[in-house]
């Protein structure tokens, strides 16, 4: 199945978050960083490199849980970009209220308040009495 928009947004964020903390300067330098046995001896034994640096940036594939784990040991702070709730907010998959007030409600606490008092007010049934 081809990568949706948003999980391609999301692979290029996390890479370039990335690139950013680690001041390294192209996905190829992260290869070689995090997986230089893809890049030794390949020509030799002619194979080619799998690039999927290069292909996070291009958001052509999205990294493992275990790639994402691997980042965030070394570069502390990416892995927040891979697991952001933002995602799923912008996503097409429908959300509860007590969802969205959750994220709101962590992303910005002092609007937590506000929000969680409307939800809560949007799930008791209302009658014109009330």
């Amino acid at each position: 199945m081809p990568p949706t928009p948003i999980s391609r947004l999301k692979s290029r964020t996390w890479l370039n978050e990335i690139l950013i903390k680690s001041k390294l300067p192209s996905p190829y330098a992260l290869e070689s960083y995090f997986s230089p046995s893809c890049l030794r001896n390949k020509s030799d034994e002619g194979r080619k490199r799998t690039s999927r640096w290069q292909k996070y940036r291009r958001g052509e594939a999205s990294p493992s849980k275990r790639t994402v784990a691997a980042v965030e040991a070394h570069f502390p702070g990416t892995a927040v970009w891979f697991h952001t709730p933002l995602w799923r907010l912008i996503g097409e998959e429908a959300m509860q209220l007590d969802e969205i007030a959750g994220v709101i409600g962590t992303a910005r606490p002092h609007l937590a308040k506000h929000v969680k008092s409307r939800c809560n007010a949007l799930a008791r049934p209302m009658t014109i009495n009330s």
